[in-house]
Order: structure tokens, then sequence, then C-alpha cells
């Protein structure tokens, strides 16, 4: 691995990470973009535990901008939630590429695959990141075909209101 992989995963540092993309991408570094997680240590012992003994690094999207800046090799970052997706986005941060792993069913979300569920707020994240050039797939575990989000949007396939709830 050669540049930064950014992954949105709302479990953050799990056995999928650890177990999958870690012997995948031989990431060095794990940096978590989450304004609550940067001011709760009590959270980033339990994560730095998780993490097999990787060093866990925390901050907000502000600070988390800067990492984009000096392009550290082997260097996984986690994000969690959108809004923080959105405001690392805003930051400036050269985010070039985004990998979208577990993002779990909830009410107001419609499933784009088994794995990745999106409210239409949401999803308009996803449309400003491809629109702003990020490439966005969707992969759960390396050993898994790449879904191109970019490609999905151009061809008209990722309206909200076409999605399909869960049960579908």
């Amino acid at each position: 691995m050669s540049e930064i992989f950014t992954r949105f995963d709302e479990r953050l540092i799990h056995g999928q990470v650890m177990v999958a993309w870690q012997p995948y991408l031989q990431f060095r570094e794990i940096r978590i973009v989450d304004e609550e997680l940067a001011q709760d240590d009590w959270e980033q012992e339990l994560l730095q535990g998780a993490s097999g003994g990787v060093p866990v690094l925390f901050s907000g999207a502000e600070g988390a901008k800067k990492w984009y800046d000096e392009a550290s090799p082997n260097l996984l970052v986690l994000i969690r939630s959108f809004d923080s997706l959105r405001a690392l986005k805003r930051s400036g941060a050269n985010l070039q590429q985004l990998n979208l792993g577990g993002v779990h069913y909830r009410k107001d979300r419609r499933r784009i695959l088994n794995y990745l569920f999106v409210s239409a707020d949401e999803l308009e994240v996803l449309r400003e990141l491809v629109a702003s050039d990020v490439t966005v797939e969707a992969r759960d575990v390396p050993q898994s075909d790449a879904i191109n989000l970019n490609q999905l949007f151009a061809e008209g396939r990722l309206e909200f209101d076409n999605l399909p709830d869960r049960s579908s």
C-alpha cells in the first residue's frame, strides 16, 4: 500500500478490518476521523485494544486534513459517520478515493448492497463526493469485487426513491 486508504465503516476497527484488510493493505497505522471519538479517552482505549498493536490516532475533520496533505504511506483512515465524511471533504482534505464497508440498516435507509444502506441525505453526501472527483467504491472485504458507485451515479441507478428497502 503506497497511499492513504480511506474506509467508511460504522464499526471502525473490528475483525473484518484487522483480519481481511490489514494483511491486504499492510497498513502500519490507523487514523480515525470523528469529532466525538477525538474527545473520548475511554472509547479511544477500546479501539486501541482492538487494533492488534497497530497504532491508532484520532482527530476531527479539520485536524485530519493534514493527514492527506502529508500523504503518509501505509495509512488506513476510518470514518463512521456521514457527518464526519462531509466535514472531512469540506475541510479541503485531498480525499481521492473512498471505500464503503459496513453501513447498516436503519428505518430511514435504503439498500444499495447487502452491507450498504443509506438515507437520502447520506446518498447526497456520496453524490457530492462523486461530483468532486472522489472515486467511491463499495467493497466489504478485499476478496470481493469492488462496486464503482461513480458509475452507478452516472447511469442514474442511485436515486433514493428507486432503491429497495430492507425487505426487497
